[in-house]
Protein backbone atom coordinates (compact mmCIF):
# COMPACT_ATOMS: atom_id res chain seq x y z
CA UNK A 1 0.00 0.00 0.00
CA UNK A 2 1.46 3.34 -1.02
CA UNK A 3 1.95 6.09 1.54
CA UNK A 4 -0.33 9.10 1.32
CA UNK A 5 1.49 12.03 -0.33
CA UNK A 6 2.69 14.67 2.08
CA UNK A 7 0.52 17.79 1.86
CA UNK A 8 2.77 20.82 1.58
CA UNK A 9 1.96 24.47 2.24
CA UNK A 10 4.52 27.05 1.18
CA UNK A 11 4.61 30.59 2.53
CA UNK A 12 6.73 31.93 -0.33
CA UNK A 13 7.43 30.04 -3.54
CA UNK A 14 9.56 31.60 -6.28
CA UNK A 15 9.71 29.95 -9.70
CA UNK A 16 12.42 30.84 -12.19
CA UNK A 17 10.28 30.54 -15.32
CA UNK A 18 13.08 31.62 -17.63
CA UNK A 19 16.53 33.13 -17.85
CA UNK A 20 15.77 34.60 -21.24
CA UNK A 21 15.17 38.33 -21.54
CA UNK A 22 14.33 40.74 -24.36
CA UNK A 23 15.88 43.74 -22.61
CA UNK A 24 19.37 44.67 -21.46
CA UNK A 25 18.78 46.75 -18.33
CA UNK A 26 21.98 48.15 -16.89
CA UNK A 27 20.83 47.72 -13.28
CA UNK A 28 19.93 44.00 -13.58
CA UNK A 29 21.32 41.95 -10.70
CA UNK A 30 20.98 38.62 -12.53
CA UNK A 31 23.71 39.19 -15.11
CA UNK A 32 23.53 38.38 -18.81
CA UNK A 33 20.46 36.57 -20.14
CA UNK A 34 20.69 32.83 -20.84
CA UNK A 35 18.73 30.70 -23.29
CA UNK A 36 17.17 28.52 -20.59
CA UNK A 37 13.51 28.00 -19.66
CA UNK A 38 11.48 26.03 -17.13
CA UNK A 39 9.69 23.05 -18.66
CA UNK A 40 6.26 21.56 -17.95
CA UNK A 41 8.05 18.51 -16.51
CA UNK A 42 9.79 20.64 -13.88
CA UNK A 43 6.51 22.31 -12.90
CA UNK A 44 4.94 18.88 -12.40
CA UNK A 45 7.87 17.86 -10.20
CA UNK A 46 7.42 20.99 -8.10
CA UNK A 47 3.70 20.64 -7.47
CA UNK A 48 3.06 16.92 -7.54
CA UNK A 49 6.17 14.87 -6.85
CA UNK A 50 6.64 11.24 -5.92
CA UNK A 51 5.62 11.70 -2.30
CA UNK A 52 4.41 15.28 -1.91
CA UNK A 53 1.61 17.49 -3.13
CA UNK A 54 1.51 21.27 -2.79
CA UNK A 55 -2.00 22.34 -1.87
CA UNK A 56 -1.52 25.90 -0.60
CA UNK A 57 0.79 28.81 -1.44
CA UNK A 58 0.66 32.06 0.47
CA UNK A 59 2.80 34.00 -2.03
CA UNK A 60 3.81 32.85 -5.50
CA UNK A 61 6.47 34.87 -7.32
CA UNK A 62 7.07 34.24 -11.02
CA UNK A 63 10.47 35.49 -12.01
CA UNK A 64 13.06 35.61 -14.76
CA UNK A 65 14.50 36.87 -17.02
CA UNK A 66 11.31 38.06 -18.62
CA UNK A 67 8.55 35.67 -17.40
CA UNK A 68 6.24 36.35 -20.39
CA UNK A 69 8.85 34.84 -22.73
CA UNK A 70 7.94 31.41 -21.35
CA UNK A 71 4.24 31.66 -22.07
CA UNK A 72 3.79 27.87 -22.31
CA UNK A 73 4.94 27.25 -18.74
CA UNK A 74 3.22 30.41 -17.48
CA UNK A 75 -0.16 29.32 -18.87
CA UNK A 76 0.28 25.71 -17.79
CA UNK A 77 1.06 26.80 -14.24
CA UNK A 78 -1.96 29.09 -13.90
CA UNK A 79 -4.32 26.52 -15.39
CA UNK A 80 -2.90 23.84 -13.08
CA UNK A 81 -3.47 26.01 -10.00
CA UNK A 82 -7.00 26.79 -11.18
CA UNK A 83 -8.01 23.27 -12.23
CA UNK A 84 -6.69 21.59 -9.05
CA UNK A 85 -8.08 24.26 -6.70
CA UNK A 86 -4.73 25.03 -5.14
CA UNK A 87 -5.13 27.91 -2.72
CA UNK A 88 -2.95 30.88 -3.63
CA UNK A 89 -2.99 34.03 -1.54
CA UNK A 90 -0.84 36.24 -3.76
CA UNK A 91 0.72 36.11 -7.23
CA UNK A 92 3.52 38.52 -8.14
CA UNK A 93 5.21 39.03 -11.48
CA UNK A 94 7.57 41.75 -12.67
CA UNK A 95 7.73 42.31 -16.42
CA UNK A 96 9.40 44.82 -18.71
CA UNK A 97 6.15 45.16 -20.70
CA UNK A 98 7.81 44.66 -24.09
CA UNK A 99 5.54 41.69 -24.78
CA UNK A 100 2.07 40.90 -23.47
CA UNK A 101 0.02 37.73 -23.57
CA UNK A 102 -3.68 38.30 -23.04
CA UNK A 103 -4.37 34.65 -22.22
CA UNK A 104 -1.95 34.92 -19.30
CA UNK A 105 -3.42 38.26 -18.26
CA UNK A 106 -6.96 36.85 -18.41
CA UNK A 107 -5.98 33.87 -16.26
CA UNK A 108 -4.42 36.21 -13.72
CA UNK A 109 -7.65 38.22 -13.81
CA UNK A 110 -9.55 35.05 -12.87
CA UNK A 111 -7.39 34.67 -9.75
CA UNK A 112 -7.84 38.36 -8.97
CA UNK A 113 -11.62 38.08 -9.13
CA UNK A 114 -11.46 34.96 -6.97
CA UNK A 115 -9.87 36.96 -4.16
CA UNK A 116 -6.19 36.34 -4.80
CA UNK A 117 -3.91 39.38 -4.59
CA UNK A 118 -2.37 39.71 -8.05
CA UNK A 119 0.39 42.14 -8.98
CA UNK A 120 1.83 42.46 -12.47
CA UNK A 121 4.39 45.22 -12.20
CA UNK A 122 6.37 47.36 -14.61
CA UNK A 123 8.70 50.29 -13.97
CA UNK A 124 8.97 53.63 -15.68
CA UNK A 125 12.44 54.87 -14.88
CA UNK A 126 15.81 55.52 -16.45
CA UNK A 127 16.82 51.85 -16.37
CA UNK A 128 13.88 49.99 -17.92
CA UNK A 129 12.91 50.14 -21.61
CA UNK A 130 9.93 52.23 -22.70
CA UNK A 131 6.74 50.14 -22.88
CA UNK A 132 5.06 50.21 -26.31
CA UNK A 133 1.85 52.24 -26.32
CA UNK A 134 -0.23 49.27 -27.54
CA UNK A 135 1.05 47.05 -24.72
CA UNK A 136 0.41 49.77 -22.18
CA UNK A 137 -3.22 50.05 -23.34
CA UNK A 138 -3.70 46.30 -22.91
CA UNK A 139 -2.09 46.21 -19.45
CA UNK A 140 -4.19 49.16 -18.25
CA UNK A 141 -7.36 47.12 -18.77
CA UNK A 142 -6.45 44.93 -15.80
CA UNK A 143 -7.06 46.24 -12.28
CA UNK A 144 -4.12 44.31 -10.84
CA UNK A 145 -1.58 45.97 -13.13
CA UNK A 146 0.84 48.37 -11.43
CA UNK A 147 3.34 50.75 -13.01
CA UNK A 148 5.89 52.34 -10.71
CA UNK A 149 7.00 55.74 -12.07
CA UNK A 150 9.42 56.65 -9.28
CA UNK A 151 13.07 57.43 -9.87
CA UNK A 152 15.27 54.58 -8.70
CA UNK A 153 17.78 55.78 -6.17
CA UNK A 154 21.32 54.46 -6.13
CA UNK A 155 20.87 52.61 -2.85
CA UNK A 156 17.87 50.66 -4.20
CA UNK A 157 20.07 48.90 -6.76
CA UNK A 158 21.95 45.77 -5.72
CA UNK A 159 25.55 46.00 -6.87
CA UNK A 160 25.83 42.55 -8.45
CA UNK A 161 25.35 41.12 -11.94
CA UNK A 162 25.15 43.66 -14.74
CA UNK A 163 24.72 46.48 -12.22
CA UNK A 164 28.20 45.78 -10.92
CA UNK A 165 29.63 45.93 -14.45
CA UNK A 166 28.13 49.40 -14.87
CA UNK A 167 29.10 50.46 -11.34
CA UNK A 168 25.45 50.93 -10.33
CA UNK A 169 24.23 50.57 -6.78
CA UNK A 170 26.01 51.26 -3.54
CA UNK A 171 28.41 48.39 -2.64
CA UNK A 172 28.34 49.43 1.02
CA UNK A 173 24.57 49.14 1.19
CA UNK A 174 24.33 45.91 -0.79
CA UNK A 175 23.56 43.07 1.59
CA UNK A 176 22.31 39.69 0.40
CA UNK A 177 22.54 36.09 1.52
CA UNK A 178 22.23 32.94 -0.55
CA UNK A 179 21.56 30.24 2.01
CA UNK A 180 23.01 26.79 1.63
CA UNK A 181 20.83 23.93 0.49
CA UNK A 182 21.53 22.12 3.78
CA UNK A 183 19.58 24.74 5.72
CA UNK A 184 16.43 24.11 3.71
CA UNK A 185 16.84 20.34 3.59
CA UNK A 186 17.36 19.98 7.33
CA UNK A 187 14.51 22.32 8.16
CA UNK A 188 12.11 20.41 5.92
CA UNK A 189 13.18 17.04 7.28
CA UNK A 190 12.76 18.23 10.84
CA UNK A 191 9.24 19.57 10.27
CA UNK A 192 8.35 16.50 8.20
CA UNK A 193 9.09 14.31 11.20
CA UNK A 194 6.95 16.44 13.51
CA UNK A 195 3.76 16.80 11.52
CA UNK A 196 1.67 15.00 8.92
CA UNK A 197 1.69 18.07 6.72
CA UNK A 198 4.35 20.68 6.13
CA UNK A 199 4.48 24.45 6.13
CA UNK A 200 7.64 25.56 4.34
CA UNK A 201 8.63 29.19 4.81
CA UNK A 202 10.35 29.73 1.47
CA UNK A 203 11.52 27.87 -1.59
CA UNK A 204 13.20 28.91 -4.84
CA UNK A 205 13.17 26.60 -7.87
CA UNK A 206 15.48 27.15 -10.84
CA UNK A 207 14.50 26.64 -14.48
CA UNK A 208 15.84 23.05 -14.39
CA UNK A 209 14.36 22.00 -11.06
CA UNK A 210 17.18 22.73 -8.60
CA UNK A 211 15.97 24.16 -5.34
CA UNK A 212 16.90 25.95 -2.15
CA UNK A 213 15.98 28.95 -0.05
CA UNK A 214 14.70 32.10 -1.73
CA UNK A 215 17.46 33.84 -3.66
CA UNK A 216 15.82 36.85 -5.22
CA UNK A 217 18.91 38.99 -4.72
CA UNK A 218 21.39 36.75 -6.51
CA UNK A 219 23.02 36.37 -9.91
CA UNK A 220 22.53 33.33 -12.13
CA UNK A 221 26.16 32.40 -11.43
CA UNK A 222 25.65 32.50 -7.66
CA UNK A 223 22.57 30.31 -7.87
CA UNK A 224 24.34 27.77 -10.08
CA UNK A 225 27.25 27.58 -7.66
CA UNK A 226 25.02 26.81 -4.68
CA UNK A 227 22.06 24.81 -6.00
CA UNK A 228 23.04 21.23 -6.82
CA UNK A 229 20.04 19.12 -5.77
CA UNK A 230 17.30 18.53 -8.30
CA UNK A 231 13.67 17.62 -7.67
CA UNK A 232 13.93 15.00 -10.40
CA UNK A 233 16.37 12.77 -8.54
CA UNK A 234 16.06 13.94 -4.93
CA UNK A 235 12.91 14.27 -2.86
CA UNK A 236 13.24 16.96 -0.24
CA UNK A 237 9.90 15.89 1.19
CA UNK A 238 10.97 12.34 2.04
CA UNK A 239 10.06 10.72 5.34
CA UNK A 240 12.59 10.82 8.16
CA UNK A 241 12.75 9.80 11.79
CA UNK A 242 12.68 12.28 14.63
CA UNK A 243 15.08 11.36 17.43
CA UNK A 244 17.59 13.00 19.74
CA UNK A 245 20.51 12.45 17.39
CA UNK A 246 18.73 14.09 14.47
CA UNK A 247 17.66 17.06 16.58
CA UNK A 248 21.14 17.43 18.04
CA UNK A 249 22.69 17.45 14.57
CA UNK A 250 20.19 20.09 13.51
CA UNK A 251 20.96 22.23 16.55
CA UNK A 252 24.69 21.93 15.97
CA UNK A 253 24.24 23.67 12.64
CA UNK A 254 21.67 26.16 13.87
CA UNK A 255 22.49 26.84 17.52
CA UNK A 256 24.27 30.17 16.97
CA UNK A 257 21.09 31.83 15.70
CA UNK A 258 18.80 29.88 18.02
CA UNK A 259 21.06 30.69 20.94
CA UNK A 260 20.46 34.41 20.49
CA UNK A 261 16.72 33.86 20.82
CA UNK A 262 16.95 31.49 23.79
CA UNK A 263 19.44 33.72 25.59
CA UNK A 264 16.70 36.32 26.14
CA UNK A 265 15.14 33.95 28.66
CA UNK A 266 18.12 31.84 29.68
CA UNK A 267 20.78 34.50 30.24
CA UNK A 268 22.65 32.70 32.99
CA UNK A 269 23.09 29.45 31.07
CA UNK A 270 25.70 28.45 28.53
CA UNK A 271 23.93 28.07 25.21
CA UNK A 272 24.98 25.00 23.20
CA UNK A 273 23.23 22.10 21.49
CA UNK A 274 23.62 19.71 24.44
CA UNK A 275 22.12 22.24 26.82
CA UNK A 276 19.20 23.04 24.55
CA UNK A 277 18.39 19.37 24.13
CA UNK A 278 18.87 18.30 27.76
CA UNK A 279 17.47 21.31 29.63
CA UNK A 280 14.60 22.28 27.37
CA UNK A 281 13.68 18.77 26.33
CA UNK A 282 12.62 17.25 23.05
CA UNK A 283 8.89 17.94 23.43
CA UNK A 284 9.29 21.63 24.31
CA UNK A 285 11.87 22.19 21.59
CA UNK A 286 9.64 20.43 19.11
CA UNK A 287 6.80 22.78 20.05
CA UNK A 288 9.07 25.81 19.66
CA UNK A 289 10.35 24.78 16.23
CA UNK A 290 6.77 24.44 15.00
CA UNK A 291 5.24 27.52 16.63
CA UNK A 292 8.36 29.71 17.10
CA UNK A 293 6.73 30.87 20.36
CA UNK A 294 9.79 31.27 22.54
CA UNK A 295 7.86 32.86 25.41
CA UNK A 296 6.98 29.37 26.63
CA UNK A 297 10.59 28.91 27.68
CA UNK A 298 10.03 31.28 30.59
CA UNK A 299 7.83 28.63 32.20
CA UNK A 300 10.50 26.00 31.64
CA UNK A 301 13.20 28.14 33.21
CA UNK A 302 11.14 28.76 36.35
CA UNK A 303 10.41 25.11 36.96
Amino acid sequence: MENKPLEVRIASLELELTRMCNAVCKHCMRGEAENKQMSIEVLDQVFNGKNHMINEIYRLMLTGGEPFLNSEAFIYLLEYLKDYNIEVGEIDCITNGLIVNEKILDLLAWFYKAGCMVHVQTFKDQYHPRIPWKNKMILNKYKYYLCYPEYRERQEIINIGRAKNYNLGDPFLTNFTLKKFADLKDHVHLLRALKDDLLLESMYVTYDGRFGELSTDSTWEMIDQKYHYNLKNYSIFQDCSFDDNFLKAYLTRQYSSLGEEFNKYLQDEEINPDFLLDFIGVDALRDYLITRDISKLRTLKNK
